[in-house]
């Protein structure tokens, strides 16, 4: 009898059994994610066979039934032990001697087969109003006490966090820390919008969905017809709930859309995302009038020839033609985010990630192609398991339905507004130059936008579009002389500004507008002799009613210093307004430009429409460019800095509150500056001795 006890133990401890003559290995079947906390009264796990023998063998009644909770934030082997009705201190007693008792039993038993047996301990009673034990109860343990008969359940013990706000939530709803740890406030609910979430489908039935959440009618990995859109992973539950969940999301009552072209382990190829994109217009096209639809890619690729030509054109036709914003996440590579699609596309919003401290997320891509910051670090939202599980995950692709939430928001109060008009609203309500961006490579610090997503309260919340301009980057140019970069402005924005930046301290050959096929414009730097590399700062902005064009003035003659300006139209009954002034040169160096305004009788100073150029030492082919606006709500004024002091090598000049710049340009009088970028509502000019000029607009209420 003894030796048949030891072979059985052995064969438990190490899962093996012996049946019919035939070795197998012994497989706990795989287990289903449970949709409710699942009693279990007469499940028995893998228990020693000593145990079975010495505390079973002569047990007839029913084991206590034991209480599953959430598997995420259960607590392991730690329970709840709760006594029958009208138990009392007395009982609680007798439970424990008992307890203890047969826990001695098995340890004997156990010892003299030479089996090491972990029963847990009993850590704490409560004994006022009901008759309750708190235990570590490993699988020996707590089989023990599903035994006594004055145990009426158990129950796992689970994480109980405090009933403040999540902190990605809290944190968009303030623009400074600490957190007040307030309820957030929503600004729209977005009822009248579907969010199509491209990702690894949705856990339809959990409750931070109430329902909102259906099959687009597409699913890349679901042959049969069975699945539909269903998530197998996680990721896809999880960033739905960020833009819609009753709790964690930002639009608690958007219509969330699941596409699935991720499989169930995260993976899918451009082709399940284009079919994806496809499916979204098609299903946008059959939308009634006046409903708006969102995409959110939580998604990355690297970007190549043929991908980036494919994948990122058809966001780009998705935005422009059927005027659905599409915002992606950024990727977690620590890399330059245009390295990757869709992130690379300029008509995608492209969110990178921080910290709970205000800091960078340590994984986030950065760079020009990230258009805005959202909290990515430790972000807590619905888990896929069960209809109540939640998880923390960290990465930008939480931080982009964090944005696609707030765009929800922005469409139910005002579902007129363009794509490039929620832009400018997302980078308008953002918390300028609060993000700690020390941990993105220096090279990349300027072009990495230090905006954080901010949701302001429902009645600061201005519906209708204001005018408003942002700043695009282009990549370093190559270091010949004359190599150009380019900065373009997206469909429906209008350029305004053209800046440019010597790379390392050298000199550049300035900057001038161009229009480019398709109805789009762009800003070409230029790079100067003996320059490593120069880049394109393009002033891109939404400005309604306003029709803009460009002028370009002769080209100057050899002799330095001199000068040539290009002039807005001006008629009898109106003077169309300098909103941006840039010059070049073929050779040499250029010592700026600089807006002037024109004189009454050549008397009075009246309105600001010239630009003027003003050639560099031993440069020659100076040539103007003005970027003028027909608009008759629109004035302008131009506002310098002072010259940079002796030692310095860098001014700043900013616009009036009630203004917008929309120019931003350097001027000195020796050739020698390193050039201009615009920073929010503030010019920055480099170089030695420069000033630093910038144009700021207004609508008109009177004069300046």
């Amino acid at each position: 009898m003894l030796l048949r006890m030891r072979w059985c133990v052995v064969a438990v401890v190490f899962g093996v059994c012996l049946a019919e003559g035939a070795w197998s290995v012994g497989r706990r079947p795989r287990e289903r994610p449970r949709e409710q906390p699942r009693e279990e009264s007469q499940d028995l796990p893998e228990v020693p066979a000593v145990v079975m023998e010495t505390v079973l063998g002569g047990y007839h009644g029913n084991l206590r039934p034991v209480f599953r909770g959430d598997p995420e934030t259960r607590v392991k082997d730690k329970y709840i032990v709760m006594l029958k009705g009208g138990a009392t201190r007395t009982t609680l007693d007798r439970v424990i001697q008992q307890f203890q008792a047969k826990v001695d039993l098995v340890s004997r038993v156990a010892k003299r087969l030479g089996v090491q047996l972990d029963f847990g301990e009993i850590s704490d009673v409560m004994d006022q109003l009901l008759m309750v034990i708190v235990a570590r109860l490993p699988v020996v343990g707590l089989t023990i006490m599903r035994t006594l008969r004055d145990v009426d359940f158990i129950e796992e013990v689970q994480t109980v966090a405090m009933c403040s706000e999540e902190w990605h939530l809290d944190r968009l709803d303030q623009t400074t820390l600490p957190l007040d740890r307030r309820q957030f406030r929503r600004n729209g609910e977005g009822s009248d919008v579907d969010v199509y979430v491209l990702d690894s489908g949705i856990r339809y039935s959990h409750q931070e969905f109430e329902g909102r959440v259906s099959w687009s009618g597409y699913d890349a990995f679901d042959p049969d017809g069975t699945n539909q859109g269903a998530d197998e992973n996680g990721h896809g539950t999880h960033v739905a709930a960020l833009v819609g969940g009753r709790r964690y999301g930002v639009a608690g009552g958007a219509r969330l859309r699941s596409v699935r072209v991720l499989d169930d382990l995260g993976r899918g190829d451009s082709s399940t995302i284009l079919l994806g994109i496809n499916h979204v217009a098609k299903q946008v096209k059959k939308n009634p009038a006046g409903r708006r639809s969102v995409v959110v890619m939580s998604l990355r690729g690297p970007r190549t020839a043929s991908n980036a030509s494919t994948l990122n054109q058809m966001a780009r036709e998705l935005v422009v033609g059927t005027g659905v914003p599409v915002v992606a996440a950024a990727g977690n590579d620590r890399q330059d985010a245009c390295k990757y699609v869709p992130a690379s596309e300029d008509e995608v919003i492209t969110v990178g990630g921080t910290s709970p401290a205000d800091g960078t997320y340590r994984g986030t891509n950065y760079g020009r192609c990230v258009g805005i910051l959202a909290p990515a670090t430790r972000v807590r939202s619905a888990g896929a398991r069960c209809d109540t599980c939640s998880r923390v995950r960290s990465g930008t692709s939480f931080a982009a339905p964090l944005v696609a939430g707030a765009v929800v928001a922005m469409l139910d109060s005002d579902p007129s507004l363009t794509p490039a008009q929620i832009r400018m609203k997302l980078l308008q309500t953002a918390v300028n130059d609060g993000i700690d961006l020390s941990d993105v490579p220096a090279d990349a610090r300027l072009q990495t936008p230090n905006k954080l997503l901010h949701i302001p309260d429902r009645a600061a919340f201005q519906p209708g579009v204001t005018p408003a301009c942002r700043t695009v980057w282009s990549i370093k140019s190559g270091g010949g002389d004359g190599d150009p970069a380019s900065a373009a402005c997206n469909v429906n924005e209008t350029i305004m500004g053209c800046s440019s930046l010597a790379a390392e301290g050298d000199m550049r050959a300035g900057e001038f507008n161009t229009d480019l096929p398709g109805g789009r414009q762009a800003c070409v730097a230029v790079n100067g002799a003996g320059g490593t590399g120069v880049y394109a700062a393009a002033r891109c902005c939404t400005w309604p009613g306003a029709r803009c064009y460009l002028r370009e003035s002769r080209k100057s003659s050899r002799r330095d210093a001199v000068e040539v300006k290009a002039k807005c139209d001006r008629t009898v009954l109106s003077c169309d307004m300098l909103v941006g002034c840039s010059a070049r040169t073929e050779t040499g160096y250029t010592d700026g430009a600089r807006p002037e305004r024109s004189r009454l009788f050549g008397l009075f100073p009246s309105a600001l429409r010239k630009c003027a150029a003003q050639n560099g030492q031993g440069g020659s082919d100076v040539t103007a460019h003005a970027t003028c606006c027909k608009s008759r709500d629109m004035n302008c004024q131009a506002i310098w800095s002072e010259q940079a002091k002796r030692g310095e090598n860098q001014v700043a000049v900013t616009c009036p509150s009630d203004t917008v710049l929309t120019g931003c340009n350097v001027h000195v009088n020796d050739g020698r500056a390193e050039g201009a970028y615009p920073v929010d509502n503030k010019c920055m000019a480099r170089g030695q001795g420069v000033k630093a000029v910038a144009i700021c607009c207004k609508r008109k209420r009177g004069l300046f």
